[in-house]
């Protein structure tokens, strides 16, 4: 598995680089984003919760009853 991830890792550096030369004459910068170890909205369990709240109560009642209650509490219970 570890060999697998290094590997895709590899794979996706090498096609940065590669985009990144071929795309310098144009103009474009090409960049790799990583996930690091910042506090921000997504990593939040609460604002996602809330959130999943807020655009279950924006619903149209025939939905809500459609999908239920439950539908919403499980959804909450996936994300933590």
């Amino acid at each position: 598995m570890v060999k697998l991830r290094a590997c895709k890792r590899l794979s996706i550096y090498n096609n940065e680089f590669a985009s990144r030369r071929e795309l310098k004459v144009f103009g474009v910068s090409v960049h790799i984003i990583e996930p690091g170890l910042h506090k921000t909205e997504i990593a939040n369990l609460q604002a996602v919760i809330d959130s999943y709240t807020s655009a279950y109560e924006a619903l149209p009642e025939h939905v809500k009853e459609e999908y239920g209650r439950e539908y919403l509490e499980t959804c909450k219970i996936h994300v933590l």
